[in-house]
């Protein structure tokens, strides 16, 4: 890269606020991981998350093999930055993963669901895997969700089941698509790119996180009449919050997780 192209990405880049959070819920481990790379010199940054399946250590293992080999990758060559790229990136995990699974008889058939944010410049690209999922929003509304490789996904596409019906589906946990998964990878929806604009908010959060909340709400949190916040506190915000309606409804929560960027 010339001095000229780097002065002129460090000029077109966005400046970033980022805070992680994850919480054991009430299971005994917490198999989900996340981590975050950032290189304001170059204006790259790159924020991943996983949430293992497949028994304690073995669920564990694959979320931070997930994260850790993605971050090295996309953190060492900007050319990811295209839907191939990514979708290559994503291919070469799902690998990794089966490789780590067949050397450790105690890790046989672990899997991750996965997603990520590779900001590179003004732009965003997303991709996802299984049903952690991304968000971007913007003055209010859901600028763009990833799609869940789900079972209730396929039966909303399907028409068999209404969105109301989502929350309290017996199927609601199952996934169709895994890293880690037998055979080739093939994604359900294709990396998406969009241009980042001052205000905007992306999230990155596991199923345990976003299922105790409807797309509306999260809108609303992120709507253009609220104050604005540190993403810390954001966050703090909605992991008590998911904690409280847990105990009202006398249910137990699954781990959560989640990366908050606010784009300034």
């Amino acid at each position: 890269m010339t001095l000229g192209q780097l002065l002129q990405r460090k000029k077109s880049s966005p400046r970033l606020e980022h805070a992680a959070l994850s919480s054991l819920g009430h299971r005994e481990q917490n198999q989900d991981y996340a981590d975050a790379y950032a290189d304001p010199r170059q204006g790259l940054y790159c924020y991943v998350l996983a949430d293992g399946l497949g028994g304690h250590q073995a669920g564990r293992t694959a979320s931070r093999l997930a994260v850790e080999f993605l971050l090295a990758r996309l953190a060492a060559s900007a050319e990811e930055a295209t839907a191939a790229g990514l979708t290559e990136v994503l291919r070469e995990a799902n690998d990794q993963i089966k490789r780590a699974a067949a050397s450790q008889p105690e890790l046989e058939g672990m899997q991750t669901t996965c997603c990520l944010v590779l900001v590179q410049g003004p732009l965003a690209w997303s991709a996802s895997v299984g049903d952690s999922r991304v968000y971007f929003f913007r003055e209010g509304s859901i600028l763009q969700r990833s799609r869940d490789d789900s079972v209730v996904q396929l039966l909303l596409d399907l028409g068999e089941i209404g969105a109301d019906q989502v929350a309290g589906h017996p199927d609601r946990n199952r996934i169709v698509k895994a890293l880690g998964m037998e055979g080739d990878l093939r994604l359900g929806q294709e990396p998406r790119c969009l241009e980042l604009r001052s205000g905007d908010r992306i999230l990155l959060c596991s199923d345990g996180f976003w299922e105790n909340f409807s797309d509306p709400e999260l809108a609303q949190v992120f709507g253009p009449r609220t104050r604005p916040a540190a993403p810390a506190r954001i966050l703090r915000g909605l992991f008590a919050l998911a904690e409280k309606r847990a105990a009202q409804q006398g249910r137990r929560l699954d781990n959560l997780s989640a990366q908050l960027i606010v784009v300034h």
